[in-house]
């Protein structure tokens, strides 16, 4: 899970390597702990153990989840722009033109 998908936002890949290095922490502070014999600390270990290896899980499904999706939707898009090569390259040019009025509006306001 060290390894974020590059594919993935720079923001969510941030969030997933933030996520990650809490659980790191997480583990880390469990392991140091192993050593202390207090009442009940074994208990709370394996707890907190079994909450960061869920948590790590859930979030690698969620992760793999999100890649499948997106590929799906690639592949989607792909397929329609085979089948349908020349409405995309006018639903191109109208958003580029669109977009292109729209900047002018905006620099025309700000002239003003």
């Amino acid at each position: 899970m060290n390894d974020v998908n590059p594919s993935l936002p720079r923001d969510q890949q941030q969030l997933a390597q933030d996520f990650d290095r809490v659980l790191d922490d997480a583990q880390h502070l469990i392991h140091q702990g192993a050593g202390e014999a207090r009442k009940g600390l074994g208990q709370a270990r394996e707890r907190l153990q079994h909450s960061v290896t869920s948590a790590r899980e859930r979030l690698t499904a969620l992760e793999q989840t999100v890649l499948a999706r997106a590929r799906r939707a690639g592949q989607g898009a792909d397929g329609y722009v085979r089948t349908h090569p020349w409405e995309t390259v006018g639903a191109g040019i109208g958003l580029g033109i669109a977009i292109g009025v729209l900047i002018g509006l905006l620099v025309v306001r700000r002239d003003d």
